[in-house]
């Protein structure tokens, strides 16, 4: 596959920010940390970013509503 110089165009619109709340109230309770979530290799973040084209059904949609539907309820 050949390497392309140029660069590629997109357009970012920035929206007003929006608090996603809880649907549910938080649990305020300490646990103790199970042996999987105390090893170091399982806590690496790694960074990622998703777009999609403007002429996608996923385009009338934005992220903060997607993932407020998405979150799981209890």
């Amino acid at each position: 596959m050949a390497c392309s110089s140029a660069a590629a165009k997109f357009t970012v619109r920035k929206r007003p920010e929006v608090l996603v709340a809880p649907a549910a109230p938080t649990p305020r309770e300490l646990k103790r940390l199970s042996d999987f979530d105390a090893l170091d290799s399982l806590r690496i973040q790694i960074p990622s970013s998703s777009s999609t084209r403007g002429t996608s059904p996923w385009a009338a949609r934005t992220p903060c509503g997607l993932y407020g539907r998405l979150l799981p309820k209890p």
